[in-house]
């Protein structure tokens, strides 16, 4: 019954234990009377004790219930047991024995067994060889049999009640397994980023009972399991000596070494991998040194499995308790989270993946030192070339000197991570925004806003905080909404955009085409102007016709909605000129300006200059977004057949790029004139149909 210390921490927490002051059912087990029969037997009992535990355990060792249990402990682990045992003996058999101090010490014991995994039917069946073994001792007294039933009555109802005081402590077991079950279960249902889900499980799983917290594993391009996430604490040393090198990752290879861990096996064959005494398991060897300094003794790999029943990545549970694992409360925990949280990440499937938690460490380190650094890049008129606003992108300044960009950070920072990076730049870009105009520079900015905080309050007020402490006017600075998932809370939703609204803060939709949400959007939320998806512009270079026709259709549904329009990822003169042509209101690339510091704006705006004549395209990609705006336009005619033929009998903007590259007489400029020729006939001419189709695959072969 006093398993006991064998596995426990020194800091294991004081219990609290039943008050001993509501004794009357057990006030036939403490007291004077009972103390005096005890006293009178003391002698006995204490010179007896070794031979009490000597035999306890011989009977003990042969129950099929114990066997495992025991052969979770070394011989140095099982001699310090009997010592336990022993002092454990004495106590329940002290003359001086208190009901505060039975509480106590029988809860703490309590709760040591059911961490490490014995049975409470095994510990039943412990108090009845517990009562005879004492039994067969007292006999050996020569007393009345009054006297030694009374003594025997009294260690019957302490056994009695240090049986019921072992068993709440399992009750309380499994109440901290369904606190944190419904605490999982919880946040997988809530969190809408991978890295609040993955943090906040290690959090939970940090505070389980007979748990140290767990490691998140997903493997790398060379089959190493690297470490994703790791609960606070003790593993956070486990998991930088693994990722130091220290000690081997895990892999997913049976023929590597490291991969015939519980965390290899389990990713290979898709099943929960037990390991009850870490010290014993052969496989565990690479990593013997590390766990016997840190007191690791269990585990529990647990596989998180896609549709197809493959795995996608390894859930590890780390207790200091042997044995921890054995019982099928623990087992069912483990199973329940296998569900769970492999159903929780197939929801971000198709996101980023999380960077290494070392990495997502130094950039958290990082933004809690302040070192936020907004960059602008400028977003320009296509009519005119005016500068009309920048947007602010952040990045991090590493102690190298190093600039982080947001595709590297962003994935690693929680919620709360989020709201400070937004907090520190919004601050900045009030600051650059004042400071251009004191130099004669009156421009807008942007900014992104995390779709998370449309409904949350704390995003809310530091932006109004914000813009009201740096007296701005609130039409000058936009706020970007990310796509997103969808928003369950829609008053909360639209009180903001309300309040947006009614303080003049204009309102951007970003990658619009990018999901279906992002159109449904389009009609639902207030939006002053949106930006197209990068991917239809890199589209354009590798599929030209079908990504300038995306470009030319969203951008012709964004202004029916009265919504202007913004083209990103415009890197090169011929994707400027072809958003121009197709009508786009604004443009931002790398064939404009890189992001750059706020100090290097007015230099950059002194030198720009950039013009697009829709009549006359320089550019191959210009010349087809020309023509597929001269085909629609045609197309649009169709119910006027005279002014359809004069406007084919018009020559379209694709002459002027002949012209201007010295292609008359060429494959091209036939092509187009058979094209325009049969155009009159309407766009349903098979001949026309037919041109089209050629000139289209001849300038792309140009682009």
């Amino acid at each position: 019954m006093a398993y006991s210390d064998i596995a426990s921490p020194a800091t294991d927490p004081a219990p609290g234990g039943p008050s001993a002051g509501a004794a009357d059912p057990w006030s036939d087990a403490y007291g004077h009377a009972v103390n005096v029969l005890f006293a009178e037997a003391d002698a006995l009992l204490r010179s007896q004790t070794d031979a009490f535990v000597q035999a306890f355990y011989g009977q003990l060792s042969t129950a099929a219930r114990v066997i495992p249990t025991l052969s979770y402990l070394s011989t140095a682990e099982f001699d310090e047991l009997r010592d336990k045992q022993a002092h454990y003996f004495r106590m329940l058999m002290s003359p001086d024995l208190t009901p505060e101090a039975h509480a106590r010490a029988a809860s703490r014991v309590g709760r040591i067994h059911a961490r490490v995994g014995v049975d409470l039917l095994w510990i039943m069946e412990a108090y009845t060889l517990y009562q005879n073994t004492v039994g067969a001792l007292l006999r050996t007294r020569p007393s009345g049999p009054g006297q030694c039933n009374a003594l025997m009555w009294a260690i019957s109802r302490r056994l009695m009640r240090d049986q019921q005081l072992q068993a709440a402590s399992y009750h309380e077991l499994e109440r901290d397994n369904a606190r944190a079950l419904s605490e999982i279960d919880r946040l997988v249902a809530m969190a809408d980023r991978q890295e609040d889900l993955t943090g906040e499980l290690m959090q939970i799983l940090r505070g389980v009972c007979g748990l140290l917290g767990g490691m998140l594993l997903r493997p790398n391009a060379q089959g190493e399991l690297r470490i994703e996430a790791v609960s606070p604490g003790i593993l956070r040393t486990y998991a930088d000596a693994l990722t130091e090198g220290q000690y081997p990752l895990a892999s997913t290879s049976a023929e590597h070494f490291s991969g015939h861990g519980p965390a290899g096996r389990a990713w290979r064959h898709s099943e929960i991998q037990w390991v009850e005494n870490w010290a014993a398991d052969v496989s565990l060897q690479p990593w013997a040194g590390i766990a016997r300094k840190l007191g690791l003794r269990s585990a529990a790999a647990i596989p998180l499995l896609c549709e197809t029943g493959r795995t996608t990545a390894v859930l590890v549970l780390y207790s200091n308790y042997p044995g921890h694992f054995a019982l099928p409360l623990r087992r069912a925990f483990a199973a329940h989270l296998q569900q769970i949280v492999g159903l929780a990440a197939l929801r971000f499937r198709n996101r980023r993946a999380l960077p290494p938690y070392r990495e997502r460490q130094s950039y958290q380190q990082l933004l809690d030192r302040g070192r936020v650094e907004m960059h602008y890049q400028p977003i320009v008129s296509l009519a005119d070339g005016r500068l009309r606003k920048v947007e602010a992108l952040a990045r991090l300044r590493a102690d190298d000197g190093q600039l982080v960009p947001p595709g590297k950070f962003l994935p690693a920072f929680s919620h709360g991570d989020l709201l400070r990076l937004f907090e520190l730049g919004l601050a900045q870009v009030c600051a650059a925004l004042a400071r251009w105009e004191a130099e004669g520079l009156a421009i807008d900015a942007s900014i992104n806003f995390p779709p998370q905080g449309i409904t949350d309050p704390a995003f809310q007020a530091v932006f109004f905080k914000i813009l009201e402490e740096s007296g701005l006017e609130p039409r000058r600075l936009t706020l970007e909404l990310l796509e997103y998932e969808g928003i369950d809370d829609l008053p909360l939703r639209d009180r903001f955009l309300g309040a947006l609204r009614a303080r003049g803060v204009p309102l951007t939709q970003d990658d619009l085409g990018s999901g279906h949400s992002s159109l449904l959007r389009m009609d639902s939320f207030p939006f002053d102007e949106v930006k197209i998806d990068q991917g239809f512009v890199r589209a354009a270079l590798g599929r030209p016709s079908r990504g300038l026709q995306f470009i030319r259709h969203l951008t012709s549904l964004a202004h029916e909605l009265s919504t202007a329009v913004v083209i990103e990822g415009l890197e090169h003169p011929g994707l400027i000129e072809a958003a121009a042509i197709l009508g786009a209101d604004h443009g931002q690339g790398y064939g404009i300006a890189r992001p750059m510091p706020p100090g290097d704006l007015a230099a950059w705006h002194r030198t720009f200059d950039v013009h697009v004549d829709p009549l006359c395209p320089r550019t191959s990609l210009g010349a087809l977004a020309a023509y597929l705006l001269w085909d629609t336009q045609l197309g649009a005619l169709g119910p006027w057949p005279r002014l359809m033929k004069q406007f084919a009998a018009t020559p379209c903007a694709v002459t002027q790029f002949i012209a201007s590259r010295q292609l008359e007489g060429s494959e091209l400029d036939t092509l187009l004139a058979r094209n325009q020729r049969f155009a009159q006939a309407g766009r349903e001419d098979l001949r026309y149909r037919e041109t089209r189709r050629q000139l289209l695959r001849r300038l792309e072969e140009v682009v």
